[in-house]
């Protein structure tokens, strides 16, 4: 969905989604988040930890 910076924030419909963090000096991150509506899902990380 883009390049961070400057993503920081990702609106998706309800439902489930896999999301992949690449960076190319690290292995992706992915981690599957289900969606509610009206409920906000944050999600964080932090290669090289």
């Amino acid at each position: 969905m883009g390049t961070t910076p400057p993503l920081n924030e990702l609106t998706l419909p309800e439902g489930r989604h896999q999301i992949v963090i690449r960076n190319a000096d690290f292995p992706p991150y992915s981690a599957t988040i289900s969606v509610a509506p009206g409920q906000p899902v944050n999600l964080k990380h932090k290669f090289g930890s």
